[in-house]
């Protein structure tokens, strides 16, 4: 049975993942809080970023629901427009044809944001899994060689700490 995150379960832990968001060095939350680098290191990996990641995905998802609405929307009014152009009192070919350019440019809008969020969540999500999988299978794998292993951890903190900064 894997052990507990020592920060998760740490007093300050509130204070300690604002610090590890802010950026603050290992070194300084280690001293303020006597937590080890790798604890705070794999609590940043596998609790903090994924966490983020899902809050990210969850704005994404309403940004982008209101955005399908507010297109919606539009095209709702766009259709009432070309509606009333083409059997209203006051046949207006002109605005019909304007109002069915607007409709085109209205779906082919709608299909590229279909098409962003069909491919673009998957990508993401998966070469997150795929990334995180492999980490825990060179580090599982490393077990036996204590000094490796160590070696190893404090370059994958080095590139994560890298690629954030």
């Amino acid at each position: 049975m894997p052990a507990m995150c020592r920060v998760c379960t740490h007093a300050e832990r509130d204070a300690i993942d604002e610090a590890l968001v802010s950026r603050v060095p290992y070194r300084n939350i280690t001293q303020l809080y006597g937590v080890s680098k790798y604890s705070l290191s794999r609590h940043l990996t596998g609790h903090i970023l994924p966490y983020v990641a899902r809050v990210r995905e969850r704005q994404d998802h309403d940004r982008a629901g209101t955005m399908v609405a507010r297109i919606n929307e539009l095209t709702s009014e766009t259709r009432d427009i070309l509606r009333a152009a083409r059997t209203g009192e006051d046949r207006d070919l002109d605005i019909a044809l304007k109002a069915i350019t607007r409709l085109e440019r209205q779906l082919e809008l709608e299909a590229k944001i279909e098409k962003v969020i069909n491919e673009g969540a998957a990508v993401n999500i998966n070469l997150n899994s795929q990334w995180l999988e492999l980490k825990a299978m060179v580090v599982g794998a490393l077990a036996p060689h204590p000094d490796a292993r160590r070696d190893v951890l404090k370059a994958l903190e080095f590139k994560q700490l890298e690629e954030a900064g």
